[in-house]
C-alpha cells in the first residue's frame, strides 16, 4: 500500500506495510487536492465580508479508523488526518487572504465533507443593538398575527428590515427588553433592543445612516438611538436584565378626590399581586405575580382629570394596576382611591 509525502510528514515516518507513492491509501489523495479545495473555499466565500474563519472537515469512517490505528500503534506523536487537514488548509488560506483562523468565535466556518466533496458554510450572525422610541400609537412591537389592509408594520419590522438590508442579511430576529402595548408610546431614553442579522454578507455599515433609514421607513413613528455592534456578552446580559420603568398616565376619575396629590405621593414601595390580565389570558398562563409600585407623582390635576407618573418594577401591568381588572390586581389605584378610573393614554418614559 502507498502513502503520500504529506501523510509521512504528519506521522513522522512510513507505517509498516506502506511505501511512499502517489496513490495514498490513508488520505485517499485528499492532500493532492489542497489547491482545488482552497479555490472552492475562495469561490464560495468571495461575496462575504469577514476577517476571521475556521476550517472544519469530515472524512469517511474507514479512513478515520485506519488513521487512528496507525497513530496509536506506531506514531503516537503524529498528527491525525482531520486535524492536519484543517490546519493545513487554514494556514494556506491565512497566507493567501490575510484573514485569521479563529477557534472560539469565528465569523465564518467552512466545512469540507471529504466523503462526497460537498461543503457547508456557516456565517456568524451580527448583533446590532440600541434603544428605540415609538412616537405613534397603533404600532405593535411584533408583527400582526393576521395583518389587515390598514394595519401598520410592527416596531420589529420597522427596525429589523432596514438593518438587515444594510448588512445584506438573509433574515433577522428581534429582541427588546420588555414591550409596550400597541396603544402605548415609548418615549424618554427609549427601550433597549437588539437585532440578530442572520447570514450577513457585510459585517460593517454606516450606523448613523441606518438610524436615518429606520426613521424614514417608519414615517417618523420609530426612532433608534445609540446604535452599535454588540458582542455576545452584551446580548446575554440584555436577555437576563430586568428593568424598572417610569410611566406617564392620563386618567379620568369617576368623581373628584380631595387631596389626591398627597394620597398618591404617599404611596411608596407598594407590593401588589397581579393575576394574569383578562386581555392576555389567551396567550399567557394564568398566574399570580408579585410586583412593586415604587412611587406615584401627580403631574397635573383638575377636577376629575389627572396626569400621573408611576415608577414600577419590570413586568408590572400598569393599566391593570390603575383600574384593577375586576379584582385581578390587588390593591389597585382604583381600590385605593375608592373610585372607578378610566385611562385616557399611557406612555413609557424611562426603561432603567
Amino acid at each position: 500500500m502507498q502513502i503520500c509525502q504529506e501523510c509521512i510528514r504528519r506521522y513522522g515516518g512510513i507505517p509498516k506495510g506502506f511505501e511512499e507513492g502517489i496513490q495514498c491509501h490513508i488520505c485517499n489523495g485528499v492532500f493532492q487536492k489542497v489547491d482545488q479545495l482552497i479555490d472552492l473555499f475562495l469561490n464560495e466565500t468571495k461575496e462575504y465580508e469577514f476577517s476571521t474563519f475556521l476550517i472544519g472537515s469530515s472524512f469517511p469512517k474507514k479512513q478515520i479508523e485506519l488513521d487512528s490505528s496507525i497513530l496509536s500503534e506506531q506514531f503516537p506523536k503524529g498528527r491525525g488526518l482531520k486535524h492536519h487537514f484543517n490546519s493545513l488548509i487554514g494556514s494556506r488560506i491565512e497566507k493567501l487572504t490575510g484573514k485569521t483562523v479563529e477557534f472560539k468565535v469565528p465569523e465564518l466556518v467552512f466545512k469540507f465533507n471529504l466523503e462526497d466533496f460537498s461543503t457547508e458554510l456557516e456565517i456568524k450572525p451580527i448583533y446590532v443593538a440600541g434603544r428605540y422610541l415609538k412616537l405613534k400609537r397603533g404600532i405593535p412591537q411584533s408583527p400582526w398575527i393576521h395583518p389587515g389592509a390598514n394595519e401598520s408594520l410592527s416596531v420589529s419590522e420597522y427596525i429589523g428590515i432596514p438593518i438587515t438590508k444594510s448588512f445584506k442579511g438573509k433574515d433577522y430576529n428581534f429582541f427588546a427588553s420588555g414591550r409596550e402595548d400597541v396603544d402605548v408610546l415609548m418615549l424618554g431614553n427609549g427601550r433597549p433592543f437588539y437585532v440578530e442579522v442572520l447570514k450577513p454578507v457585510k459585517r460593517s455599515s454606516d450606523l448613523m445612516e441606518i438610524e436615518n433609514k429606520i426613521s424614514n421607513f417608519s414615517g417618523g413613528a420609530i426612532e433608534v438611538r445609540e446604535l452599535h455592534i454588540a458582542n455576545s456578552e452584551e446580548i446575554e446580559k440584555m436577555k437576563e436584565e430586568l428593568h424598572d420603568k417610569l410611566y406617564e398616565v392620563s386618567i379620568e376619575l369617576e368623581s373628584p378626590i380631595e387631596n389626591l396629590e398627597s394620597k398618591l405621593e404617599n404611596i411608596k414601595n407598594l407590593e401588589i399581586l397581579q393575576r394574569t390580565p383578562n386581555r392576555v389570558l389567551k396567550s399567557r398562563s394564568d398566574l399570580v405575580r408579585k410586583k412593586m409600585v415604587y412611587s406615584i407623582e401627580v403631574v397635573d390635576y383638575k377636577y376629575t382629570q389627572a396626569k400621573i407618573r408611576i415608577k414600577a418594577s419590570s413586568g408590572t401591568y400598569i393599566k391593570e394596576f390603575i383600574h384593577g381588572d375586576n379584582g385581578r390586581t390587588t390593591p389597585s389605584l382604583s381600590s385605593i382611591l375608592g373610585v372607578n378610573i378610566k385611562i385616557d393614554y399611557l406612555n413609557v418614559l424611562e426603561v432603567n
